[in-house]
């Protein structure tokens, strides 16, 4: 055998034995000097990667909204209370037609609680992901209302859940034409004060049972000003009473009824504030300030 065929020989045996070796390495995540391999460093530097981890875990409800839902508010009162492995907790809340929503729950000392929510009978959306904050987002498709259920699925502990409305979507819903409550809240403002020019955004409060709740309102100016209330049927046995400052009375209505209005003059612009007090039953109320008027109704 010639020199150069040795050679070849030589150099196609050592080429087979270093294929083979790297071969072995690379199966071992290796480099062919022991140190870790391109396939092994690839994947520890994905591991190491903070974007690849889950992101951290929110300490409260208003975080998580915060996070996920940066431009919704609430619909009504935060619902609290304890749950287990299988149970649930159930509330309700008015929608609005064409108006987009979401309700969520908290439960950090869990493992895992699910949402689901119902109109009537029929799952409109769910959330059974593997942790303690889930989000079900939805659209209405009718005024009315909808059912909130949480499920306790792994571990126990205080759950908190609520309803939250996108406002734009809501601004660009079907308008008053298509909510009975607001024609009712109109048609208060109409009969009691034909000739007002203006009025403030809407606001609308969820009583699950008898009580009271405050809002405040900004007025815009001096002069006459009204607040006028609604409750839906069921929610009809309203009082209402109108402060300034915390401590001055500008007026009240304790008559009882499923309406309630409240007129008064300021001075200048600033802010009231607005205690509905449902006496019983439950529903949804909606307020709004009637600005400006020629005098306050009577």
């Amino acid at each position: 055998m010639s020199n150069l065929a040795r050679n070849t020989r030589a150099r196609n045996m050592l080429f087979v034995m270093m294929t083979l070796v790297s071969a072995a390495h690379a199966a071992a995540g290796e480099g062919a000097d022991g140190a870790p391999g391109h396939q092994g460093t690839w994947r520890d530097g994905l591991d190491a990667d903070p974007r690849s981890e889950p992101p951290p875990r929110p300490s409260t409800i208003e975080e998580l909204e915060r996070r996920f839902l940066p431009n919704h508010e609430p619909v009504g009162d935060l619902h609290s209370a304890p749950i287990r492995r299988d149970e649930r907790v159930e509330f309700t809340r008015r929608v609005a037609s064409g108006a987009c929503y979401a309700a969520v729950a908290f439960a950090p000392e869990a493992q895992q609680v699910d949402i689901d929510v119902f109109e009537g009978d029929r799952r409109i959306a769910q959330d059974l992901r593997r942790d303690p904050w889930p989000v079900a987002t939805f659209c209405a498709s009718g005024t009315g209302h909808v059912t909130i259920r949480v499920t306790g699925v792994r571990g126990s502990g205080q759950v908190q859940s609520r309803l939250l409305v996108d406002p734009q979507s809501r601004a660009h819903a079907l308008g008053p034409a298509a909510d009975p409550l607001h024609n009712r809240l109109l048609a208060v403002q109409r009969r009691t004060m034909p000739r007002s020019t203006g009025s403030s955004p809407v606001l609308e409060h969820h009583f699950d049972s008898a009580g009271s709740t405050t809002v405040v309102l900004p007025v815009p100016s001096r002069g006459c000003h009204a607040v006028v209330a609604a409750g839906e049927p069921g929610a009809d046995h309203l009082t209402m009473r109108v402060r300034r400052r915390s401590v001055q009375n500008l007026g009240e209505d304790r008559r009882a009824l499923a309406e309630a209005v409240v007129g008064f003059c300021a001075e200048a612009a600033g802010f009231i504030e607005v205690d509905l007090m449902l006496l019983r039953g439950s529903g949804a109320v909606q307020v709004q300030l009637v600005t400006p008027i020629d005098e306050p109704p009577e």
